[in-house]
């Protein structure tokens, strides 16, 4: 698969955009509809899955935010740079911690079933290493000049 898929939509028609967002709003929603026949009918007032919510919609903000910054700047030059502003300010990789941080809102929203459970170790399993490669050509590309306070994929802490 062509890894500019997601750059290349922006200039495809408005119907290819929203044939995938159709398609991937209907597949989490079949996904969300397998895991919530478990979960009692006041659920979602559950301070949990309000919580899971919060989490969900913060990730994905971090996650379009830096893919914003990474189109700005593949737009502004060939070259390799070092990602600055938004989430690029903590951590080498936030588009992926953003990418973590919606399944783990997700999970927490779904009562942490087996399933949305399995999401979140899977996506942090695939997601972490490559994190930690990303800090790591950062840093071996741009040394001396990348912010040594900048963590691989989780804010302060790694």
């Amino acid at each position: 698969m062509d890894s500019k898929w997601l750059l290349n939509m922006r200039n495809e028609s408005r119907w290819s955009r929203l044939h995938l967002i159709r398609h991937s709003f209907s597949s989490l929603q079949a996904q969300s509809l397998c895991q919530f026949h478990v979960l009692p009918d006041n659920w979602f007032y559950a301070p949990q899955f309000q919580f899971g919510l919060l989490f969900f919609f913060t990730g994905m903000f971090i996650n379009i935010q830096s893919d914003a910054i990474l189109r700005q700047l593949r737009q502004q030059s060939c070259s390799y740079q070092i990602p600055r502003g938004g989430s690029f300010e903590y951590v080498s990789a936030p588009h992926y911690f953003g990418e973590v941080l919606e399944w783990i809102g997700f999970c927490t929203a779904c009562n942490f079933s087996n399933a949305s459970l399995a999401f979140v170790i899977f996506t942090a399993s695939n997601l972490i290493p490559r994190a930690i490669a990303h800090h790591k050509w950062y840093q071996t590309a741009f040394s001396g000049k990348y912010p040594a306070s900048r963590k691989a994929i989780i804010p302060f802490v790694w």
